[in-house]
């Protein structure tokens, strides 16, 4: 192997490394994605301070489109069989306390998508409010 070789392997190795280390390339940056229940002003006030409080980082995240929001699919609460709200549906996301605390008092069933993912304090709310969690194909 002569030096012009060697230089253009190690050149190469270098450029592999370098590039695992940097991560992905922005075309393959995978976003985050949080499900945010805005049923009344406030939960929109809410939001919007936790917002204004975020940090640098989580800011420019949100700026690149590493970070996500989609509204939680929420059922109308009309009344159904036996007096109670339909049931609310989340489509996909994570689901956090808050959205569970957002539910109206006469929910008893909770549909969540196959990609839907629940917080430990989420399973605990609803556990203490009684709410069935139905999980859907989609």
């Amino acid at each position: 192997m002569d030096v012009d070789e060697l230089r253009a392997f190690v050149r190469e190795v270098l450029g592999e490394e370098l590039a695992a280390r940097r991560g992905p390339s922005t075309g393959e940056r995978t976003a985050s994605v949080e499900t945010v229940a805005l049923r009344t002003d406030a939960d929109l006030m809410a939001f919007v301070r936790r917002l204004l409080r975020a940090s640098a980082e989580e800011r420019r995240a949100i700026e690149d489109g590493r970070r996500e929001f989609r509204l939680a699919v929420q059922a109308p609460a009309t009344p159904a069989r036996g007096g109670q709200a339909a049931a609310t549906v989340f489509a996909r996301g994570l689901v956090g306390e808050a959205q569970i605390e957002a539910l109206d008092e006469s929910v008893r069933c909770v549909e969540a998508g196959k990609r839907v993912r629940f917080t430990p304090l989420a399973i605990d709310r609803l556990r203490q409010r009684g709410i069935a969690v139905k999980r859907t194909k989609t």
